[in-house]
This record gives structure tokens, sequence and C-alpha cells, in this order.
């Protein structure tokens, strides 16, 4: 009887320690952020933390490197903390981990070649504050074949089309900028930097629109040439059955304070302001009507550097050897395609050691056209 009774022990002991270990398996599958099948095979989706490297990873789902490296080739490369490693397995997965691969799949995006952090924000509809968020340990400089977390609220900038609906009428205001010329009136404590930061121009092209300009007095009328104006636009638009055309009444209302455009482009919208303001300053002649052909455009290649001065400007300026000041200049980085416009505040006096750097731009133009280095290869074009 006392035989009977070890023996019965020792089967419960061992059925015991199979179920820990069976349990033990898949909660290494569970320790994961979700699963994916590709080409009939399964894989274990994996964030890199700090301090791990591919011999943990391979220790801890029980696969060789070589294995990882196979299905991840950039991961030879090096590991970066918050990048989607995929691990072969073909141990069973858990229902959990086949409801958080399906949920992770659609907020990932793999880097193609030509991609910045700016085109990928841009093509979900997100800023590249959230997309840095979402990526710990993020930098500017991003590889291809590199695996993005996207937000839970990035989605295709692209809308399905919908089916005719009922006629109705819908009313937005958007609010718009104005370049004009106006007459401001001169008030208690005013300087000519606090009227110029008012209408967004410079205290030199007040000086210049008003010659002989010294101390201001209260009630002094001054003339301010490209001065923006807040406009409010109110559209009404009315859908209406497929035989009717929709019907669209814009209607706009002067607004006396100024707004400063706040979306991602604001630089670029400033700049196509400057440009505007330059052609107001500049007295209207008759002249005779001239064939586009006439025009000279004018087109360099070398290379674009960063400017020593002006950091913290949020406008798209530049140096260049032999353009005016004021003109304005379409620059492209060659190696992504990305194309700005700049506006010329000075003469570039250092060409660089070699002697093939074109122009020299502010940081924020740089950091527009993805620049990555001390300088890209780059062309420009502008029209003297």
């Amino acid at each position: 009887m006392l035989l009977n009774r070890n023996i019965l022990n020792r089967i419960f002991l061992i059925v015991c320690i199979s179920i820990s270990v069976n349990t033990f398996s898949k909660a290494e599958i569970c320790d994961s952020i979700g699963v994916e099948r590709v080409d009939g095979k399964l894989f274990i989706l994996h964030r890199i933390t700090s301090g791990e490297t591919l011999y943990s990873i391979s220790k801890k789902y029980k696969v060789s490197v070589d294995d990882i490296k196979k299905a991840n080739p950039t991961a030879a490369q090096g590991l970066q903390v918050g990048q989607i490693l995929k691990v072969p397995t073909i141990l069973p997965v858990s229902p959990a981990a086949k409801t958080a691969s399906t949920l992770e799949s659609s907020k990932t995006h793999t880097v193609a070649a030509g991609e910045t952090l700016y085109s990928i924000a841009t093509k979900y509809g997100i800023s590249v504050d959230a997309l840095k968020k979402a990526n710990s340990g993020l930098s500017s400089s991003i590889s291809v074949g590199q695996t993005l977390n996207l937000p839970a609220k990035a989605g295709s900038t692209t809308t399905p089309t919908k089916p005719a609906a009922k006629p109705t009428t819908t009313t937005t205001a958007t609010p718009t900028t104005v370049i004009e010329t106006k007459e401001h009136k001169v008030a208690s404590g005013e300087t000519l930097y606090s009227i110029a930061k008012k209408y967004n121009v410079s205290v030199e092209d007040i000086k210049k629109a008003n010659p002989g300009i010294g101390a201001l007095k209260v009630g002094q009328v001054v003339k301010v040439v490209g001065a923006e104006t807040a406009t409010t636009t109110t559209t009404t638009t009315t859908t209406a059955t497929p035989t009717k055309p929709a019907t669209t009444t814009t209607t706009t209302t002067p607004v006396t304070k100024p707004a400063t455009p706040t979306n991602v482009e604001s630089d670029t919208v400033q700049l196509k302001q400057d440009k505007v303001r330059l052609e107001t300053m500049t007295p209207a002649t008759p002249t005779k009507t001239v064939p586009a052909t006439d025009f000279k455009k004018i087109t360099e290649t070398g290379f674009a550097d960063v400017m020593a001065d002006n950091l913290d400007t949020p406008k798209y300026l530049a140096y260049h050897k032999t353009a005016p000041v004021g003109t304005i200049i379409q620059l492209l980085n060659e190696s992504n395609g990305i194309k700005v416009y700049v506006r010329v505040v000075g003469k570039l006096t250092d060409a660089g050691v070699d002697g093939k750097t074109i122009i020299r731009i502010s940081k924020k133009a740089y950091d527009r056209l993805g620049g990555t280095g001390i300088r890209f290869s780059a062309s420009l074009m502008y029209i003297p």
C-alpha cells in the first residue's frame, strides 16, 4: 500500500512539472508585442529595449542569431531602442498575442528609400513630434528597412470617395492672410519695432516706406507696405443632386489683428509673403510686354551647407555669391528630391575648402530639405 502511494506521488509531481514548463513557454510568446505570418512562416514581433542584444533575444525565444538576422537584414548594422524585430518561431501562439499582432500591424511603417520623418508624418496625417514620441530614442536620421511605430490616431491621408448623399449645406470659416499697404496711426507707447512686429514686417521696411522718419509722435500716420492682415473666409457650400451643380458663396471679412501661420509649412508661407512684399516695394513703371523666352534663368549645381548665424530664425534664408538680396531661389536636395524656396539675405563670401559650396542656408531650411552631415549635394535655380 505504501509503495503504491509513493508511485502516485511521483506521477503527480511529473504532471505538475510538465504543466509549469508548458506555461512558461507560452508566457515567452506573450512577452512579445504580437505575431505576424509572412509567406506561411510565423514570426514573433519583439520591440527592442535598452540593453538588449541579438544574443539575448535569441536566448529568450530559443532561436539562433543567424535566424534573427535572416528575418531582419538591417539588424546586423546595430539595434536601436524601440526597433521592431521579427523573430522566427514554430511555437503555438496564444489568442492574446494574435490580438496584439492585429492591432500592432496597423501601427507600423517600414522606411523606404528617399523617405524622411517629415514625409512619413505627412503621409499618415501626424506631426514629426508625435512620430518621435511613438519611437523612443529616434533621431532625425533613419535607415531603409527600419520599422517605425505609428501613433494610434495615424491614418492614411487618402480619403475614400463617398456615394452621393442628400442635398446638404455646409458653412466653414477659414482664416487667411492678405498682404496690403496700410496707414497706421501711432498710439501712445508705440515704437517702430512694435509697429513692425504688429504687421509682421521689418523696421527697415517701414523706414523705406516713410523716408526721413524719425522719432514717432502720438497721432502720427505711418505708411506700412506689405502689412499682413488676417481675414476670415466664410464658405457656404450646398451639395445638391447630380443634376444640379454645387453652389458656393464666399465672403471676406477683414480682421484688424494679423495672424501668424501655425502649420508645418509656415516658413514657406512666410517666404511667399516676403516675395510679395519685395514686389510691392518696387515702384511700378510702365514697360512693354516681354515674352517669357526673354527671361534669363540661372541654374547651378554643387553643395549647400548651414549658416553659422541665423540659427534660430523660423524663415528660409540664404547667402549666395551673385544673386541680389531679396532674390527668391528654388533649392533642390539631389539626394532625396525635396525642394524649397529660400530668400537671399546676404552675399556668400566663402565657398568652402574645395570651392564647391554654391549656397549657404538657414538651419530651418536645411532641416526642411532633410540635410544630414555638414552639407549635401544640391541644385538651384533663380531668375535675376
